[in-house]
């Protein structure tokens, strides 16, 4: 049995699809640049800007053109890389302590040029050409054999292409890098958690031992002179219980202050901060400490998302995790501002999304770096540059007011999974986010084995506002977007995409749905696609069937005959997605009486119900694009998938085009399984083959008595 689809029924299903952001936006950020930075299997850990624009990136990964399946940290070796503002091209790609396992975590930039890293190494030495500093017991004897790990500090020049000097530091048990701030005189600071009991402090330390050894952190502050070969002061700070610096940073007075989280009991300079988060000035031979500021709310270092700041006026930004009780239940991060300098509005601003890093713009505006998955996103704007989540996460960057509202939030990423991104802002209106990809279409690299795993950096300029612009490419059934599939139905999202009042399909003198409306054209490698709705914020349009899986290409937005916007996308075979009543979970579904699926109105089981999907791969004889469905031989799908009612295998009767609707659109009648159970709410799965796709999550539901 065939039903005819329903007119109304398509009309639902394909016109009126909810938008991405609900608001309006005349213009939005130019996505300047999205480029791929060196290393493969990578890891970024910090990004900083120089002093004439460059982006410095670091982090661990493997060299490019490492052959085989090595992945994991076990052969990383650190790295910094300099790009030009201007394009993103990589001028620079420098590997520090090579044959060695290491891990660059900051990066800073003197008023000279010269590049400071700080991380983790196990090599013995660095090369340094002009000064290396070397704590006693950096390198151990164990069981007969040497074993050198701990945190290093390296200068390299201007050029990147020389390490200058490399300090050297760490204890019996372990360390690790936080962050690492530079003095106007060269003087790097570096601070981290320890575990060890024996790192080296020096004479007028303000902490000399360990106050959690060997169970827990407290930290460590160190002070390399400029010439490197000097060990300027070193000192633990901490309580009994875990203490973690959040950052560090030099003010314009050249006093070195660190943020700090503690769950244990804690007194620095007389000041009780104990599960407190607090800001420390350090000074002297480090045998001067004190307590500048502290956030009365109770905190805990629960996690890695941290981060700290300095704005222009002299304020203090934290990203730290709250306990429970301060910021409710959830991912428990904040951004704390507090003026140091009397000025400003001091708040703390609780993130119910998981941020990873903090930068400050010239505004004094907080910049937060995080990740985001189809389940728990970020806030967005009307201006953001994308609008959904592609693949399982993506990075993302929330921006907040001076007064800690969120006055920008976009997602950044391709068709995979993007995570653990960083924040640099300039001290002109730019944001650069530096995070680790396996997507082939962000940036649009299409290698399968260098774009894979690797870096990318992307460039947002909020000096450029752009008229137009594509946010989100999804499925037009399931709103879930990642990579594409031919005869897919496409939902677009953006600004500028067509006329305000919206129009619907038309067909042209052939009979086909109309590649053009009210002015608007979209276009896949060239190609233009059939559209079915088009509006400022909004296009439908179905893939075309002759795109090629595996290849990353262009979706064009085409106004009056001009290219708007460009939007990058991977092709995949599979792409399904179940069609849903609007505003619902519930699947479009006909009982076998052609009446809709309702819970007041279940399907028996035994019965034969239809549902509508789209995205599973080509049909015999093959579909035309902008062809309605209808006569005979319907067009059946070459690769029949298998759907599931509750968890049980339904029988496929008939799964192909849609008699009355668009090429792109597949019809399957299927026979509601005997041996479901009854539900009002029984999920319904669909799973492609030969290659595994399956349907959008959380499924989709139907009733069944």
């Amino acid at each position: 049995m065939k039903f005819a689809f329903s007119q109304i029924l398509l009309a639902s299903l394909v016109l009126v699809v909810p938008l991405g952001v609900a608001e309006k936006s005349d213009a939005a950020p130019e996505l300047a640049f999205v480029t791929s930075v060196g290393p493969r299997w990578a890891a970024v850990e910090d990004a900083a800007l120089g002093p004439d624009g460059a982006i410095y990136v670091v982090g661990a990964g493997l060299r490019p053109g490492t052959t085989g399946e090595r992945w994991w940290f076990d052969e990383w070796i650190p790295f910094v890389a300099k790009l030009s503002s201007e394009d993103g091209k990589v001028q620079l790609l420098t590997f520090i302590g090579e044959g060695y396992v290491g891990r660059a975590k900051a990066v800073a930039v003197g008023a000279d040029g010269s590049v400071y890293v700080a991380g983790t190494t196990t090599a013995p030495e660095l090369g340094a050409t002009e000064g290396e500093y070397r704590a006693p017991n950096f390198c151990a004897e164990e069981e007969g054999e040497i074993s050198c790990s701990g945190v290093f500090v390296a200068k390299l020049d201007p050029s990147g292409s020389r390490i200058l000097y490399a300090a050297l530091l760490g204890g019996s048990s372990w360390e690790l890098v936080t962050d690492l701030a530079v003095d106007s005189a060269g003087a790097a600071y570096v601070t981290g958690p320890t575990m060890s009991s024996d790192f080296p402090v020096t004479a007028f330390a303000t902490q000399k031992s360990n106050h959690s050894a060997p169970w827990a952190t407290d930290i460590f502050i160190a002070k390399i002179q400029p010439g490197g070969s000097v060990l300027g002061y070193s000192t633990y700070l901490g309580g009994n219980g875990w203490d973690v610096p959040l950052g560090a940073a030099v003010n314009v007075d050249g006093q070195l202050l660190v943020a700090m989280a503690s769950d244990g009991a804690t007194v620095i300079g007389g000041a009780d901060v104990t599960r407190k988060t607090y800001i420390v000035q350090v000074g002297g031979l480090g045998e001067f400490a004190s307590v500048v500021a502290q956030l009365e709310a109770e905190t805990e270092p629960r996690s890695l998302s941290r981060g700290f700041a300095l704005g222009a006026d002299g304020s203090a930004y934290v990203l730290g995790e709250a306990a429970d009780r301060t910021c409710g239940l959830g991912f428990g991060r904040y951004v704390w501002k507090k003026p140091l300098r009397g000025q400003g509005r001091e708040y703390l601003r609780c993130l119910d999304f998981v941020a990873t890093d903090l930068a400050v713009d010239r505004r004094g505006r907080a910049v937060v770096a995080a990740v985001a998955w189809k389940e728990f996103g970020v806030p967005l704007t009307p201006d953001a540059v994308r609008s959904c989540v592609n693949g399982d996460r993506d990075a993302a960057v929330v921006r907040l007011d001076e007064d800690g509202e969120i006055d920008f939030g976009s997602f950044l990423g391709g068709s995979g999974i993007e995570e653990s991104s960083v924040v640099a802002a300039s001290p002109t209106n730019d944001l650069y986010v530096a995070m680790v990809t396996d997507s082939l279409d962000f940036p649009p690299t299409g290698d399968d084995e260098e774009g894979r795993h690797g870096i990318a950096v992307a460039k947002l300029d909020f000096d450029v506002r752009r008229r137009a612009g594509i946010q989100c490419a999804a499925n037009a059934a399931s709103w879930q977007a990642a990579a594409i599939s031919p005869g897919e139905v496409l939902s677009l999202t953006g600004w500028g995409l067509g006329p305000r009042e919206p129009l619907g399909l038309e067909l042209d003198e052939t009979g086909r749905v109309s590649t053009e409306r009210g002015g608007t054209r979209i276009l896949f490698d060239g190609v233009a696609a059939p559209l079915l709705y088009v509006s400022d914020r909004q296009v439908n349009t179905v893939a075309p069937f002759g795109l090629t899986p595996g290849k990353v290409i262009e979706l064009q937005l085409e106004r009056h005959g001009r290219v708007e916007a460009r939007h990058p996308v991977l092709v995949v075979p599979f792409a399904p997605g179940v069609f849903t009543l609007s505003g619902t979970n519930r699947v479009a579904a006909l009982n076998e009486d052609g009446t809709l699926n309702s819970p007041s109105n279940p399907a028996k089981r035994g019965s034969v119900i239809t549902i509508y999907a789209t995205g599973l791969g080509p049909t015999e004889p093959p579909s035309t694009d902008g062809s309605i469905t209808h006569g005979e031989p319907l067009p059946e799908l070459q690769y029949l998938p298998s759907v599931r009612i509750y968890g049980r295998s339904a029988e496929i009767l008939y799964a192909g085009g849609a008699p009355g609707s668009i090429a792109g659109v597949v019809q399957i009648n299927l026979r509601v399984p005997l041996d479901t159970s009854a539900s009002p709410n029984a999920t319904v799965l669909i799973r492609t083959q030969p290659h595994f796709a399956q349907s959008q999550f959380p499924l989709p539901t139907i009733a069944v008595e």
